[in-house]
């Protein structure tokens, strides 16, 4: 009965991660197809190759007029992807050359509190004027070499930076190419079976969809984030029931054993009672 139970609310916990898996979808949807209207939203290669593989190519267009549309759109996704592959590559050498620099600067910083306590402790320390000068020298030293180590990689990280830049200039002129180029296709195709939108938001309206889409994109993270946590709920409910079964299927076990052994008892007891009349 207990496992029958757990095993129930299991079940509910899949259905609800289910459900929640199907209105992240429906909210996927919704924002990619307001992305694919709004300018300089940042569309992603992923994001453009799903808009591009769920496009309805049964429209009135001729068919070498679809494949010369795929491809140019394609070959622009392409270019998207090879510029987001240089950006993140910039990038997370940029965040390595940025932890450098901030190492470097720690050091420096703490350098520079040793060398003031060193002259400090020359003023307050007449006697030791010796040890003290030998400290101020070592310190000076200390701080000379942190300065000297500090200059190569904030050099570096200028240049990287200002490559970085260069390269989000030129993937958001990108995302915003693809992003035209789908949507052209996606208004050049005719659907009369959806109410879709065409051609790009109202100027005004850019913002109030620029916003809208950062709102979805926060409820996707919450709804997979929550449809996992309810997974993984249901795969510890459904763990928790095995142990409980095979936990009751061993006492049964064990009080089948205990039964063989007492009717083997009363089989002697009843042997010897007949031997003994």
């Amino acid at each position: 009965m207990c496992n029958i139970i757990i095993s129930g609310r299991a079940k509910k916990e899949t259905e609800k991660a289910q459900k929640l898996r199907e209105t992240l979808d429906e909210t996927m949807k919704k924002r990619v197809e307001l992305s694919l209207h709004t300018p300089n939203v940042g569309m992603n290669s992923l994001e453009a190759m799903m808009i591009l593989d769920g496009m309805n190519t049964t429209d009135e267009l001729t068919m070498a007029d679809i494949i010369r549309l795929r491809h140019t759109i394609t070959y622009e996704i392409e270019q998207l992807q090879m510029k987001e592959a240089q950006f993140q590559k910039c990038k997370e050498k940029n965040d390595i050359l940025k932890n450098d620099v901030e190492q470097k600067t720690i050091q420096l910083e703490q350098a520079k509190a040793n060398a003031e306590a060193a002259l400090q402790a020359e003023e307050r320390a007449k006697k030791a004027l010796d040890d003290a000068k030998n400290l101020v020298v070592y310190t000076k030293r200390d701080l000379e070499e942190s300065m000297s180590a500090l200059s190569s990689p904030k050099t570096r990280l200028a240049s990287n930076e200002a490559a970085l830049e260069k390269i989000f200039l030129s993937m958001s002129k990108q995302q915003e190419r693809v992003r035209i180029a789908l949507r052209r296709k996606d208004d050049e195709i005719d659907d009369t079976t959806t109410d879709k939108m065409k051609g790009d938001v109202r100027k005004n309206e850019v913002n109030d969809s620029t916003e809208t889409i950062k709102k979805l994109l926060n409820e996707e993270k919450y709804l997979r984030a929550e449809s996992n946590r309810l997974d993984a709920k249901a795969e510890r409910i459904i763990s928790r029931a095995q142990k409980l079964e095979d936990k009751a299927n061993e006492i049964e076990k064990g009080e089948e054993e205990a039964w063989v052994q007492l009717e083997e008892v009363m089989k002697m007891a009843q042997e010897a009672s007949e031997q003994n009349s």
